[in-house]
């Protein structure tokens, strides 16, 4: 049985966001050993908007411990973590100068989808340029107009 994506846009708190991750982790998991396996999120928003806190719950599901300490990739770009499941790469690239600063930090070969390719959540994918790969789940982030909730919208290019 195969998980499905909710459909978009979604309102939703910190707990809530903490609920859909779990489930986009098993949606993920899911696709792992499929012809189309999701090898790449792509997280779009502005400073503060959710992406780390989406990245967290995420990788704790996906990673099956609740209590995983996940830092901001923000200055070493990449955190890997290994599971059963595969390779997850949480990647920030707030501070990529270019594009082609990808490729020296080894992330355009894990792009590259393979059998073996980790799953990639990359924060701030507009700084990949024409390296972004056309297959993968966008999810961007809003302020809701509600305090302390964000809205989330899906775009499914896989």
């Amino acid at each position: 049985m195969t998980t499905r994506l909710p459909s978009s846009p979604l309102l939703m708190t910190e707990d809530g966001l903490a609920s859909w991750a779990r489930s986009l982790a098993e949606y993920a998991v899911s696709r792992k050993n499929t012809a189309q396996p999701l090898t790449c999120i792509a997280l779009w928003g502005d400073l503060g908007v959710g992406k780390t806190t989406f990245s967290r719950f995420f990788l704790r599901s996906f990673l099956q411990d609740p209590y995983l300490f996940v830092p901001s990739p923000t200055f070493s770009f990449i955190q890997i973590y290994e599971s059963v499941h595969g390779s997850v790469w949480h990647c920030d690239l707030y501070r990529l100068q270019t594009p082609d600063d990808a490729e020296e930090l080894g992330l355009l070969e894990a792009l590259n989808p393979t059998p073996s390719s980790p799953l990639c959540l990359i924060e701030w994918p507009e700084h990949l340029g024409h390296f972004l790969p056309k297959s993968r789940l966008d999810i961007t982030f809003r302020m809701g107009k509600e305090d302390e909730t964000r809205e989330i919208l899906l775009d499914n290019r896989t």
